[in-house]
């Protein structure tokens, strides 16, 4: 039986993604020399990283999230650096592979120049659809999904505990959330965190699912509750006004396995406009 409660929580601000932010804005000088040879599974967090997943230790510590059954991290560097930070006390970390971030190939570890010249030799229509894009030696969220999240997820379900962490990365968070909370393919590219604010994963961002009804403590087989937070600005989270809809209690947001009616199924399809007709 899965856990009761999983908490799963986005590691701090790393190397590359303070060189990256620099690169969008003109600055591509970091992707020059070692930086640039190494590996993005070896990124260190930086400074401020460490002080943002310090800032989640201390909100989970205070609000009820300090100890765990079982404590999952991946392998990678900036990782294992974010869980050490959290300060849970009595942590005893799984280091685990298969969380690591979606493998974006040679997409990875370049400047945004770089990125821009790459992505202007792909044909428009493999950009038409984020969730299925595999750049070259890559895999996309649908293969991360159906490969290395439905292997985490099984092996949850191996266990006996009541409530597990995880600490791992923004992409692999978007799967677990488009999974857990039984997104279509459709809805997820419309949420998609690296268009869409809302649900923007933020570094130290912690995403909750719980099988447990946060009114009545009613316990369900599926995950039927997710909760977003990020102690580092608490705008981000989903106890807030951006948030609010039909269901949700003190920032829990229900979740359900749907079926859809023939009106409905016309209804999505209806949204991609037809080009060709006879």
């Amino acid at each position: 039986m899965k856990p009761t409660l999983l908490a799963v929580v986005r590691h701090g601000e790393a190397e590359h993604n303070h060189a990256r932010k620099q690169s969008k804005a003109g600055d591509h000088s970091f992707f020059e020399g070692a930086f640039g040879d190494r590996s993005n599974f070896k990124s260190k967090l930086t400074t401020q990283g460490r002080s943002q997943l310090q800032t989640t230790g201390k909100w989970m510590r205070g609000n009820g999230l300090a100890l765990f059954d079982r404590y999952y991290c991946s392998e990678a560097i900036r990782a294992m650096e974010s869980a050490a930070q959290l300060g849970l006390p009595n942590a005893s970390w799984s280091l685990e592979h298969i969380l690591r971030e979606q493998d974006a190939g040679i997409m990875c570890t370049i400047s945004e120049e770089q990125r821009r010249q790459i992505t202007e030799e792909i044909p428009a229509h493999l950009l038409d659809s984020m969730f299925f894009f595999r750049p070259k030696g890559s895999e996309s969220v649908a293969d991360m999904v159906e490969n290395r999240i439905e292997s985490f997820l099984r092996r949850l379900a191996d266990n006996d505990y009541e409530t597990s962490i995880c600490v791992c990365h923004g992409r692999f968070m978007d799967g677990l959330r488009f999974r857990l909370r039984h997104m279509t393919v459709h809805e997820w590219e419309e949420q998609d965190t690296e268009r869409n604010e809302r649900h923007r994963i933020g570094n130290g961002q912690v995403h909750l699912y719980s099988r447990r009804h946060p009114a009545t403590n009613e316990l369900t087989k599926f995950y039927r509750w997710f909760k977003s937070v990020r102690p580092t600005d608490l705008s981000h989270s989903s106890n807030t006004e951006t948030w609010k809809g039909d269901g949700i209690i003190d920032g829990w947001v229900p979740s359900k396995l749907r079926r859809f009616s023939n009106e409905e199924l016309l209804g999505m399809a209806s949204k991609v406009p037809q080009l060709i007709d006879n």
